[in-house]
């Protein structure tokens, strides 16, 4: 299915800098009752969302600008926790870094019905590039997808999902289409 990973909502990114200990909310920052399930040393990863949680990017380029943050859980529990970042580095870099098995369109559009992406496959296999935003904001649904971005990597392509609320995002890697 590709490759899950979170979202955090915070006010800045300039906390999270490698080695430092940060104090997350998982209730607002993460949007559900993320650490009721997370453990004291578990290793967490998530991209910053600055600003509001509608603030969700507008292009490509600012979705693969996000930064991304690879964590340990130092202490948590069913409101926030406490993360050592271990790393941090851009959304599109963690994205072209990992190693993802390749799907077709179809197959990635059937776990994603609510964005167009064979249309996305498509014109990233033409232009390099695509980015889609639906215009749904957090707090309106729990299970919507916001924002896909697709862009050509060596034969294929990567796809990042953004979703709502409480559902992860993820990264997968699909075929170029037959057009």
């Amino acid at each position: 299915m590709g490759e899950p990973f979170d979202l955090y909502c915070a006010a800045s990114a300039e906390p999270f800098r490698e080695g430092a200990v940060v104090t997350l909310d998982g209730i607002d920052g993460f949007f559900d009752q993320y650490f009721e399930a997370a453990r004291p040393g578990e290793t967490i990863r998530f991209a910053v969302l600055v600003g509001n949680p509608s603030d969700v990017p507008h292009s490509i380029r600012e979705l693969e600008a996000m930064p991304f943050v690879t964590a340990r859980v130092v202490r948590c529990d069913a409101v926030g926790g406490d993360v050592e970042v271990l790393s941090r580095t851009t959304l599109g870099d963690w994205c072209r870094s990992i190693e993802l098995a390749t799907q077709s369109p179809t197959e990635l559009q059937s776990q994603v019905p609510d964005a167009p992406i064979h249309e996305l496959a498509v014109q990233a296999s033409r232009d390099g590039s695509a980015y889609w935003r639906s215009g749904v904001t957090y707090w309106r649904s729990l299970d919507e997808t916001s924002a896909v971005g697709a862009f050509l990597d060596d034969s294929a392509i990567r796809v990042i999902v953004i979703h709502t609320n409480g559902v992860p995002a993820l990264v997968a890697r699909v075929n170029p289409p037959i057009t």
